[in-house]
């Protein structure tokens, strides 16, 4: 209980120290996620392609 007291305080006080709203927090979380996604999708893609490519060469 006091883990997640103590982690209420200081995104209070984070929050309060930047000027940032929680709803803001939370599109900025979300937003650095789907840049993650689609980071990580596109960087499977291009593995795949070298993938294909290299064993389209050996044949």
């Amino acid at each position: 209980m006091k883990k997640y007291l103590l982690l209420a305080m200081i995104f209070s006080g984070a929050a309060v120290v930047s000027g940032c709203t929680p709803t803001s927090w939370i599109n900025a979380a979300g937003e650095a996620m789907k840049a993650k996604d689609s980071y990580d999708k596109k960087v499977m893609s291009d593995r795949l392609k070298r993938a294909n490519d290299a064993v389209m060469r050996k044949k």
